[in-house]
């Protein structure tokens, strides 16, 4: 067999492999985007929504300004159910009783993409009863998705298909070399 049909059939057979072994969804990483609130200061970070659509990993940091800027992190409440549009970020610290909403255009799993929704919607407040605590809107901004890093068994794949591509271009080049004119 030459070759060029034993690497043809070493790719078919990993092509193979990948569908019959694809991994279950996987979690969904959302990057918050150029998200400002009413004095300027900005909001960044990033949530997980695992496998089944619930909130599983967050860090997110708002800056100093009209309110104590403060960082949400993995110790504290989340509020949020797969399919809505709104996603509240609680902290229960003797310094600082407060939550951060963000509230998209669309479910918030449905889209890669998705604008916030400004007036009052998505919001960072200084305590669990807002209104009644000091509040700063969120003006500017979206949410975006990406997918987590590949797993080792996809990169493994991955080499081994640039392997056959960079052996079947050699050989091919080696043929062109040798060959009469």
């Amino acid at each position: 067999m030459s070759i060029r049909r034993s690497g043809m059939l070493l790719s078919a057979a990993l092509a193979g492999l990948m569908l019959v072994s694809a991994p279950p969804a996987a979690a969904q990483i959302y990057y918050l985007h150029d998200v400002r609130t009413a004095d300027g200061r900005l909001v960044s970070g990033h949530f997980t929504l695992n496998s089944s659509g619930f909130a599983s990993d967050h860090d997110l940091v708002t800056r100093n300004g009209a309110l104590t800027g403060y960082h949400y992190i993995n110790d504290i409440n989340v509020s949020y159910n797969p399919g809505d549009t709104e996603i509240i970020f609680y902290h229960n610290d003797p310094s600082y009783d407060g939550f951060l909403k963000l509230t998209a255009l669309n479910p918030i799993n449905a889209v890669t993409v998705d604008p916030l929704v400004f007036g009052g919607a998505s919001l960072e407040c200084s305590s669990y009863t807002c209104p009644g605590g000091v509040s700063r809107n969120i003006v500017s901004g979206f949410l975006s998705t990406t997918s987590p890093a590949p797993e080792l068994s996809s990169w493994l794949m991955m080499v081994i298909g640039f392997g056959a591509i960079g052996s079947a271009l050699r050989t091919r080049r080696e043929k062109t070399a040798l060959a009469p004119i």
